[in-house]
């Protein structure tokens, strides 16, 4: 799905070279150090990519959430993808990492116009959610991270799976951050 400023988001071809740190962009990872200036409140990191560069099979961003209350959770991330300029419809999520929500979610509750479809599957992976559109044509796959995880781990897992170009599966981007100093 096209965003206001002609970004594509997640798997599609592209057209923008940077990371779309949808609450704070400053928080940026230092390639020498390691480190990434973060704050507790930054919470979704999305890639945006740029015609020729390499796109990451597994995941399109980061989402740290507050809790495994599904339902409470994903307003925010609604909100934060849709103004990213992607529209999502259904939400496939592996029913183990979360509290058990209903099956669909009135807008009202969740974000925008119209329901959204709560998909549990127990072959998503339990460090991934997806948000897929209308059409089933777009999807972004996020890095969930824990919600218990140390800030600063969890900045650091952000700012990795939000960077454009890393090739990494979730479960590396965490091993990842975990080592980093």
């Amino acid at each position: 799905m096209t965003g206001e400023r002609g970004n594509r988001l997640g798997p599609a071809t592209a057209s923008e070279s940077r990371s779309l740190d949808l609450e704070h962009a400053s928080d940026e990872l230092d390639a020498s150090t390691g480190a990434c200036a973060s704050s507790e409140s930054t919470r979704v990191r999305l890639r945006t990519l740029e015609a020729g560069e390499r796109v990451n099979p597994y995941l399109q961003g980061g989402w740290w959430p507050r809790s495994t209350d599904l339902l409470h959770e994903l307003p925010e991330l609604l909100e934060l993808v849709r103004a990213a300029g992607f529209d999502a419809y259904r939400v496939v999520y592996r029913p183990s990492a979360w509290d058990q929500p209903a099956r669909t979610a009135d807008s009202s509750n969740l974000a925008g116009a119209h329901r959204i479809v709560l998909d549990s599957y127990q072959r998503q992976p339990t460090d991934t959610i997806a948000l897929v559109d209308k059409s089933g044509s777009e999807r972004l796959e996020l890095l969930v991270i824990p919600p218990d995880i140390d800030a600063h781990l969890a900045g650091r897992a952000l700012a990795i799976a939000g960077r454009n170009g890393d090739p990494d599966p979730a479960a590396e981007v965490l091993n990842r951050a975990a080592v980093m100093p």
